[in-house]
Order: structure tokens, then C-alpha cells, then sequence
């Protein structure tokens, strides 16, 4: 017994999936930088690296809390308060 396509596709519920408009995909909001913490990638030549690696270490640190230290001393510069 042959069937045609159309009886086929029917039956197996494929034309309805044909039929059906394409939709827009719904957009989802970007959440980067939207939590308590934020990643941040720096491109910095080796040597700055060592640098502020060294200047970390010598003061029994991370270089995260360096850089807060090094933007709170330049924040106090200009009067302003600190962060973080």
C-alpha cells in the first residue's frame, strides 16, 4: 500500500510543524556585570605583570587588592571617598 506525501506527512504530524510561521527567538538580557562581582581580563605586557605581581607579593597581598588600594589612593587624591 503507497501513500502519497501529503497523507505522510498527516500522519506524522510534520505538516503542521511546516506550517507553522517562524518566530522570533525570544532575546534574553545580558546579565555581564549585572551581580555583586565582576570579572574583569587584562591585555598588559609581561612586564607590567611582573611588576604589579611583585609589588603584590612584597606587600603580602593580591594584585586585586593592590588595584583597589593603588584606585582608593588616587580616589583620596581628588577627595573622593573610597570603594570597595
Amino acid at each position: 500500500m503507497e501513500m502519497d506525501q501529503q497523507t505522510v506527512m498527516s500522519r506524522t504530524g510534520i505538516s503542521k510543524v511546516m506550517r507553522k510561521e517562524p518566530q522570533a527567538p525570544e532575546r534574553k538580557r545580558k546579565t555581564r556585570g549585572a551581580g555583586e562581582l565582576v570579572g574583569l581580563g587584562l591585555r598588559i605586557k609581561r612586564d607590567v605583570w611582573l611588576a604589579l605581581h611583585e609589588r603584590a607579593t612584597h606587600k603580602r597581598t593580591n594584585v586585586t587588592q593592590l588595584v583597589i588600594d593603588l584606585l582608593n589612593e588616587d580616589r583620596g587624591r581628588d577627595g573622593l571617598p573610597p570603594v570597595g
